[in-house]
């Protein structure tokens, strides 16, 4: 009776390994050996043309055998079971149609296309076009993601380019050899406008700020955005201070710089009286602040006379001797 219980057991085990093999199987496992050949899920190739060891590992010598093109950088195909082993049974590889997934995933490597590299490329082509001068161009980003092959020297020429003049609008033709055999060639469009440099100051700084060359930067503006006014010469910005709030990175106008005030008010200043017959100096004090060249009032401590007086340095003042009898009178 134990004995009769032990075939029962054995026969129910066999059973379910029997069933356990064959869902398996069924299910598009393996039982291959690990030398055996076996299809990659994802796959990325470099060259134009994909190998049959690009496909399968375990290939041995079939592996340099060229099966198909490969995709265009950056894109991907699918490849079936079907036509794996449709490729394999050309090949001579002995494969069948089995693996845990449905298709494998063949991407073509790449690299993006410096973009500087581009617009330079387009802008020649636009100034063979007529385009006079520096240009700014204005593309939108998605025709300047051009992929190519990863590895391979990018050639890139830009055909049939149209400029207008008056809009700034443009239309080409940007041609890419990568290497990967046909040249592709797709449309591009755009803006491009003459632009020029201008000095504009860093940041924004206060009204008794003097300006010097560490204050200011150049910045490219599209020409017509420019006031014809504003200032083009660093040289004019340099020691004057802010007599306005100026935005930084915005052109400066003659209106918005002053002399910078070199004389405070209150502060005390040396007296220099100049005649045919005498130089005098004597002690004041500001009562209103004042830029080199400018004349402000000034009262003498001693008599405290107050007299007009042109600022000629920091702490100095030249008193004009028609202020000091007019003054006198008073």
């Amino acid at each position: 009776m134990f004995d009769s219980y032990v075939t029962r057991l054995w026969s129910r085990t066999l059973v379910r390994l029997i069933v356990m093999v064959a869902a398996a199987l069924s299910s598009g496992a393996t039982l291959a050996a690990p030398t055996d050949p076996y299809l990659r899920e994802v796959i990325e190739v470099d060259a134009p043309r994909i190998l049959l060891g690009d496909i399968f590992e375990n290939t041995g010598k079939l592996a340099d055998i060229e099966v198909m093109t490969a995709p265009v950088p950056g894109e991907r195909i699918r490849l079936s079971l079907k036509d794996a082993f449709e490729i394999a049974n050309e090949s001579g590889l002995g494969w069948r149609p089995v693996a845990p997934f449905d298709f494998a995933t063949i991407t073509r490597a790449w690299r993006m296309v410096d973009q500087v590299e581009l617009l330079s490329v387009i802008e020649s082509a636009l100034a063979r076009a007529g385009a006079a001068g520096d240009l700014t161009l204005d593309v939108p980003p998605s025709a300047l993601k051009v992929k190519v092959a990863r590895g391979a020297i990018a050639d890139l020429a830009v055909d049939d380019a149209v400029y207008d003049q008056k809009s700034g609008q443009f239309r080409a033709t940007l041609v890419v050899r990568d290497g990967t055999g046909q040249a592709r060639r797709s449309a591009i469009f755009g803006r491009a406008f003459a632009h020029e440099e201008v000095p504009v100051l860093r940041a924004r700084f206060s009204r008794d700020h003097i300006i010097d060359e560490r204050d200011i930067q150049w910045r490219s503006f599209r020409v017509g955005q420019v006031p014809e006014t504003a200032v083009r010469d660093p040289l004019v910005m340099i020691g004057m201070s802010p007599g306005r709030t100026v935005t930084p990175g915005k052109p400066v106008l003659p209106s918005d710089l002053k002399p910078p005030t070199i004389v405070s008010k209150g502060a005390i200043v040396a007296m220099h009286l100049v005649t045919e017959r005498m130089q005098l100096v004597a002690t004041g004090r500001a009562l209103i602040p004042g830029a080199l060249g400018d004349v402000i009032q000034v009262q003498n401590t001693q008599s405290r006379l107050i007299v007009d007086a042109v600022v000629t340095g920091r702490e100095r003042v030249s008193v004009r001797p028609a202020s000091l009898s007019l003054a006198s009178e008073q």
